[in-house]
C-alpha cells in the first residue's frame, strides 16, 4: 500500500481510511532453502488503535529475487492478503520462507496523516 512499487492486489492500491498513523518496521533475516533472505515487514495502525490495520511485506533473496505483499485488516476483524486469501492472524498469511526467519531488528517509523 506504502511501498512505492506496483503490484497485482486485490486490496487495490487505494489509501487507507483518512487519520493520522504510526509504523513500525520489522526486520527479519535469515536462510530459506538455501537462499538469504531478509523481509521488511511494515505494520501500521491508526495512532489510537492498539492492533495493526495494514501491513506492507517486501522480501529481497541473496539470489536477487524481491517479492512484495499487502495484507488489510478487514472490517470483520479477518486479515487479507494481496492474493485474497483471509485469515484471522496476518501471520499465518506470511509467505512460508518468512515464518520461521529470526527477527533482528524493530524500529518505529514517522507517524503520517492521511487526508480526506
Amino acid at each position: 500500500m506504502f511501498l512505492g512499487i506496483d503490484f497485482p492486489s486485490v486490496n487495490g492500491n487505494a489509501p487507507p481510511p483518512p487519520g493520522d498513523y504510526s509504523g513500525e518496521l520489522w526486520v527479519f533475516a535469515g536462510i530459506f532453502e538455501g537462499d538469504t533472505l531478509t523481509a521488511y515487514v511494515y505494520l501500521f495502525r491508526q495512532r489510537d488503535a492498539e492492533q495493526p490495520t495494514f501491513c506492507d511485506l517486501l522480501v529481497r533473496g541473496s539470489n536477487g529475487r524481491v517479492w512484495v505483499r499487502d495484507f488489510l485488516k478487514l472490517p470483520d476483524l479477518n486479515w487479507r492478503d494481496s492474493d485474497g486469501r483471509c485469515a484471522p492472524d496476518v501471520w499465518s498469511l506470511m509467505p512460508e520462507a518468512i515464518r520461521d526467519l529470526p527477527l533482528v531488528k524493530t524500529e518505529p517509523l514517522p507517524d503520517f496523516e492521511v487526508a480526506q
